[in-house]
């Protein structure tokens, strides 16, 4: 089985063991999900936060935006969502620090532990068990959706 089919398979236990770590966190990510929302991100992860913005507008029917990282422009009162694979986006990591200056509150959604963006995180959601083996992300990216559609539920 090539890397990337073992990687489609571990779908259903990646899910899993996402749907647990939300659970987990449920109390400490709730501040996340009661006002509008800045959802931030570059390649793919911006792709997740343009459908949980759609989402959480949907469902609360409060303002929610997705803005690839270099178009952040910081908003005081809007809590921060911040999905990045890795933590390393040179874009993503400004863009927090902008967060950071107006003192909104900041959550990470993270691929690996402990990542630079993790500095700038109030609360960090990481999904290190789904990093990527291969090229193409998939697990990464289906944790994410799974995590983000839970919070917004």
């Amino acid at each position: 089985m090539n890397t990337i089919e073992g990687e489609i398979r571990s779908t259903p236990a990646i899910l899993r063991q996402t749907y647990a770590r939300v659970s987990e966190q449920r109390e400490a990510l709730r501040a996340f999900s009661v006002g509008p929302l800045m959802l931030l991100g570059c390649g793919t992860s911006y792709c997740v936060g343009m459908a949980a913005a759609a989402s959480y507008e949907q469902r609360h029917h409060l303002p929610a935006q997705a803005l690839i990282a270099s178009d952040y422009v910081p908003r005081p009162h809007w809590p921060v969502v911040a999905v990045s694979r890795t933590g390393k986006t040179t874009e993503l990591l400004r863009a927090l620090d902008a967060a950071r200056s107006v003192q909104a509150p900041v959550l990470l959604l993270e691929g690996e532990a402990n990542s630079p963006a993790s500095k700038y995180a109030d609360s960090i959601l990481s999904l290190e068990f789904a990093v990527e083996r291969g090229v193409v992300q998939t697990r990464f990216i289906v944790a994410a959706v799974a995590a983000l559609e839970q919070l917004v539920l």
